[in-house]
């Protein structure tokens, strides 16, 4: 039996799975699964499932959906975040660096100007000063480097293209299309 004889768009295979993609509907979802891979071979998996009549009830089918979800949903939702993260390619280095420089210049000077008069043994004070002297230096610069180190240009927009390419519904798909189905196609 092939995977078209026992799932259909009517019944809403993706519906029972119930893992939603960015701008697709279960029915859409649905229709695109059913034309690219309805002509495989069922697995074993929905072979077990079908009842007498070679259908698959909407309880069977609700349980296979969640055996998929529990079984791909975390794998997905890890590739949505990398496929979904915004990144400059054409950026691949960034450098944030602060640098903090305290300096302090504290002294002071004594001055003593004593006056020795005439035949006299004891001085006199004629200028005795004293100063003092406060200063330093606070500053805090940062400074941030970015652009494109170590790589070539061709090299660097042919893989981000190539990553960008990369959907979803493609992973999502080729999951269930292994797991639903034999690796023969007629």
């Amino acid at each position: 039996m092939r995977i078209k004889d026992v799932l259909n768009i009517e019944q809403g295979f993706f519906k029972f799975i119930n893992y939603t993609i960015d701008n697709f509907t279960f029915p859409q979802l649905d229709l695109l699964f059913l034309t690219k891979f309805g002509e495989r071979e069922i697995s074993p998996i929905i072979e077990s499932l079908l009842d007498e009549n070679k259908q698959l009830s909407d309880e069977k089918l609700q349980v296979l959906g969640d055996v998929i979800r529990n079984m791909f949903a975390h794998s997905w939702d890890s590739q949505n975040a990398v496929l979904t993260a915004e990144y400059n390619p054409l950026e691949n280095y960034y450098e944030t660096l602060q640098t903090t420089r305290n300096s302090t210049n504290n002294s002071t000077t004594n001055v003593d100007n004593n006056t020795y008069a005439f035949n006299s043994l004891d001085a006199v004070d004629k200028d005795n000063t004293s100063q003092t002297s406060e200063g330093g230096l606070n500053e805090t610069v940062t400074q941030t480097k970015k652009g494109l180190a170590n790589g070539n240009y061709s090299d660097i927009v042919e893989q981000a293209l190539k990553v960008k390419a990369i959907r979803l519904v493609d992973i999502v798909f080729n999951d269930i299309k292994w797991f639903v189905s034999l690796n023969l196609y007629a």
